[in-house]
């Protein structure tokens, strides 16, 4: 008894691990893509819940604008995949400022910042690098 090797099974064998990478990189642009979309509702969830406590509103929703203004998108170019969230098409200071805190000259106090944007990011970059190991180890 014997075990025989034939060409025909190392070329398939072959053919399979030269598809590891394309596998992983398309998993990869899979996760980047839905870590983008994770930070971008978790992004709205802290603009929602983290108020100011000025004038009895619920987080920071006045008029809603900030927070219909959160967007997310992914990218892939060649091998790269590139993902973001955020006030993508505004550039506006008051979001500026309600993200890193301020002072308010009318009633004569800090604005507390919100940290939507820094704190979803803080968490996304965890959960990414988890699951990237996840994906790795596969």
């Amino acid at each position: 008894m014997a075990i025989v090797f034939r060409n025909h099974d190392l070329n398939h064998l072959r053919t399979r691990v030269l598809k590891i990478p394309e596998q992983i990189q398309d998993a990869g642009e899979e996760l980047v893509r839905e870590h983008s979309r994770e930070g971008a509702r978790l992004m709205r969830e802290y603009i929602a819940s983290r108020g100011t406590g000025y004038r009895g509103h619920r987080g920071r929703v006045e008029s809603g604008e900030m927070l219909q203004n959160v967007r997310n998108t992914a990218e892939r170019d060649g091998t790269h995949v590139r993902a973001r969230w955020g006030w993508l098409d505004r550039q506006e200071n008051y979001y500026r400022w309600q993200e890193q805190g301020f002072y308010n000259w009318r009633s004569e106090s800090d604005v507390e910042p919100m940290h939507a944007l820094l704190d979803s990011f803080i968490q996304q970059r965890e959960h990414f690098i988890r699951d990237v190991m996840e994906l790795v180890k596969k």
